[in-house]
This record gives structure tokens, sequence and C-alpha cells, in this order.
């Protein structure tokens, strides 16, 4: 009776996954008033491919997590975003365990990286003796968003590059280098394992933060920014390029520096850098 029980369970978990793994497409949505909302999802052995359209308001809240795999944030005029998703699994049987999903409204795109650890399958592995996985997974996340939100990027293993924002930006967590082109009001970066190039146009009073990171930093200013510069714990340099920059405390062991860009004002604030630090124009 027992192998039986066994034997039965095990053929609905296997029709089960059998079942997901089929060719499948979602259709288009409609919504009323003529917004943009489309997605089209294919899944099939192992590899999830997403290509979806928002429209999004002005200071839209554009968020990418937990990626495994290099992100793309272009920016674009207009106020349609556009999402195209690449996934896949060395193991097909892992992919609902790693799927990508998105959470999106006129206020907010969310793309989130999903790591269940087995998903649906670990009591079936368990059954039969496998015990984890051991999958190789491979994310790709391009994004063209309108250039008036502000972004979020955090835990990403691979390389993240966001275009021309009229908006904040906010980075945290991530193994690879990041390029940012040019961000408006507050920037905030930490936890980072990799090279750091972003421009600023203007400063608000929350001003930049950078912490924790293992890494260059270029920091690229208008010339209009007035801002002042604090950074400690250093393990590099500080080099600038700037002609209206006024240094108050260079460090004698050139783990700490203060200065002043133009009138001085809002914050720039960087702690725990094992790097070069480059202050340059945009």
């Amino acid at each position: 009776m027992k192998l039986k029980i066994f034997v039965a369970v095990l053929a609905v978990a296997i029709a089960w996954f059998a079942g997901r793994q089929f060719y499948r497409v979602a259709g288009q949505n409609e919504v009323a008033g003529g917004d943009a909302q489309t997605v089209a999802e294919q899944i099939k052995a192992g590899e999830q491919t997403v290509n979806a359209s928002q429209t999004l308001d002005a200071g839209a809240r554009v968020e990418v997590s937990g990626i495994n795999g290099p992100v793309d944030i272009m920016t674009t005029e207009g106020n349609v975003a556009e999402i195209h998703i690449e996934n896949s699994v060395s193991d097909a049987r892992d992919l609902d365990a790693h799927k990508i999903t998105i959470d999106r409204a006129a206020d907010r795109l969310v793309v989130r990286g999903e790591n269940k650890n087995g998903g649906g399958l670990g009591l079936l592995r368990w059954l039969i003796g496998r015990g984890g996985s051991s999958t190789t997974v491979r994310q790709r996340v391009v994004l063209k968003v309108p250039r008036r939100v502000e972004v979020v990027a955090r835990g990403i293993n691979g390389a993240l590059r966001v275009g021309e924002l009229e908006g904040a930006v906010r980075v945290s967590g991530i193994n690879g280098e990041v390029t940012v082109a040019r961000a408006a009001g507050r920037a905030d970066f930490s936890g980072i394992n990799g090279n750091v190039t972003f421009a600023v146009a203007h400063i608000e009073d929350a001003g930049v933060r950078v912490s924790g990171v293992n890494g260059n930093i270029e920091l690229r200013l208008d010339r209009e920014v007035n801002a002042d510069v604090r950074v400690g714990g250093l393990n590099g340099s500080v080099d600038y390029d700037l002609k209206n920059v006024t240094v108050e405390d260079g460090g004698e062991n050139h783990s700490r520096f203060v200065a002043r860009i133009g009138a001085g004002g809002a914050p720039i604030r960087m702690s725990g850098i094992s790097g070069n630090i480059r202050l340059a124009g945009a």
C-alpha cells in the first residue's frame, strides 16, 4: 500500500513538472485608457523569456533585485517602459525556483529574481534521494525606462549600467561594475564589489553617499554643483580635476579627505572605500 501511494505521488509530481515545461505564451493585457501594458512570456526547457511594456508616471519607482547576471537600464523620452528578460537554468526542473517576476503599475516597475532553493520539487527530490540542486542560473535584464523615474538596484551578481536619469538612484549589494550616466537629486551606493562611475547633475539636501566599495570610484559633477565632500576609511587616494575645489584636510595618511566644491552645501559622504577616488567634471 505504501509503495502504491509513493508511486501515485511520484506520478502526480512528474506530470505536474512535465506540464510546466511545455511552451506557453501569455497574451496581451488590455488596459482602459489606451495605456501601454503588455506582456509576452515564453517558457520552455529551462528557459524563461519575457517581453513587456508599461506606462509609467513621472517620478515612478523602477526597482531591480536578485538578478544573477548583468542589468542594463537605458533611459528614453516619453512615458513607456520596455522590459526584456532572459533567464535560463542548467537543470530545467529548477526553473520555477529561479523565476524572474514583474510587478508593474503606473507608479512602479519591479523586476525581481526568485531563489527558492528547489521550489515545488524539493519534496520529490527528497523522496527519490537526489537531495539539493547545483543548478547554474544565467540571467539578463534589459530595461528602457523614461528619464523621469527613480532607480533602485540591489542584489545583483553582474554589471549594472544605468542611463541618464532625472531622478534619484540607490544601488546596493552589487557584485560587478556599476555605471550611472547621470542622476539628479539623491545618490546612494553601498556594498559594491567593483568599480563605480557615476555623474550627478545636481545634489539635493540628502546628498550623495557611498560606502563599502571594493573598487575605484569616479564621481563626475556639473560645474554648478556646490557640495561639501568628506571621505573617511579610505584605502587609496583622492584625485580631483575640478577648478572650484578647496581642500580643507587632505589627511596625512590619505585615509581621509575633506574639501569644499564651489560654495559648499549638500553633503558628499564616502566611507569604507578600498580603491582610489576621482572627482571630475561632468
